[in-house]
């Protein structure tokens, strides 16, 4: 007798009996997903790292006028400083077009061993090679072309490209007027502080010293000083004792320490600060002290490097 035969079009079909692959796609983009993310952490993290390694320990400043006339020459000296026991070599100093745009340079002295431009500042290559606790002098002669408030970063580069930065801003007028009958210039991005920071470069674990900072406000309008942060490595190394005048309060974090003045700056007013810090753990401490008013997005800022050393243990003396 012939098993009877199933009705066509019964029973379960093909595709129900293959396993599904829908979880097996599921289970492969995550896994995709998970191992592309880690991968760039750790370029990210690689990256961070190789920065902080060869970030440069240059102390930096810049001496600038504050005013300039259309038409006529002033100079502006950068003085960068190793405070290591390391040879450094200055690679380049790159300036933001918003600070040069006002500008002609005349001449470098040093002279550069090029210079170009792109992506929104200029290059000047040096190479210039600064000995230990030495210092070099570079100084742009500049003749002032455009009316105007112009400000920028400065960078000051290393062979590994890692990079200190400062900024400065100098105000153009036209000849013959003064600054008080000029129209108030362009708008920048950053706020236009002329700024002046004293600091000692190198001090002993334990000592209390002092840094002084002035803000200047070169316009014809009152500017607000917000706040100044200290950040990057400063506050590992460092501890705050005292602030005079007092800010309105002061906020502490691990990375970060911020003087909240709220401070109205009249035209040509300056804000003159010091403030009294510990050294309290050896090494090279490295940041940015950023000067903020209350509506730009972004602060004008200049680098401080200070080292810390462990004084030799004295001598005993004799019986």
């Amino acid at each position: 007798m012939q098993p009877p035969s199933l009705p066509l079009g019964s029973g379960p079909s093909p595709a129900a009996l293959r396993p599904s692959r829908i979880p097996t796609i599921i289970i492969t983009a995550i896994i995709t997903t998970v191992v592309v993310s880690a991968l760039w952490g750790l370029a990210i993290a690689v990256g961070i790292y190789y920065y902080q390694e060869n970030s440069p320990s240059f102390a930096v400043k810049i001496t600038a006028p504050p005013e300039a006339e259309v038409g006529k020459m002033t100079s502006m000296q950068m003085e960068v400083s190793n405070p290591t026991d390391q040879v450094q070599t200055l690679n380049t100093i790159d300036i933001a077009d918003s600070l040069l745009d006002g500008f002609k340079v005349s001449s470098v002295m040093p002279p550069e061993t090029s210079s170009y431009g792109g992506f929104g500042s200029s290059t000047y290559e040096f190479s210039k090679t600064i000995p230990a606790r030495g210092s070099i002098k570079v100084t742009f002669f500049l003749e002032a072309a455009k009316t105007g408030v112009w400000t920028g970063d400065v960078d000051f580069t290393n062979p590994s490209l890692s990079f200190i930065t400062s900024s400065t801003t100098i105000r153009v007028h036209e000849a013959g007027k003064s600054p008080e009958e000029e129209v108030a210039g362009p708008e920048v991005p950053k706020p236009p502080f002329v700024l002046g920071i004293d600091t000692p470069h190198r001090v002993n674990l334990g000592e209390n010293f002092t840094m002084r900072v002035n803000v200047t406000n070169p316009t014809d309008s009152p500017l607000v000083l917000g706040f100044i942060d200290f950040g990057g490595t400063l506050p590992e190394g460092l501890d705050l004792q005292k602030v005079s005048p007092s800010p309105d309060h002061t906020d502490r974090e691990e990375d970060l320490w911020s003087l909240v003045f709220s401070k109205s700056l009249a035209p040509g007013e300056t804000l003159a600060t010091e403030i009294t810090i510990k050294a309290t753990k050896a090494g090279i401490w490295t940041g940015d002290l950023d000067f903020w008013d209350e509506s730009s997005e972004d602060p004008v800022s200049s680098s401080v490097t200070i080292r810390i050393d462990t004084p030799a243990a004295e001598s005993p003396s004799p019986d």
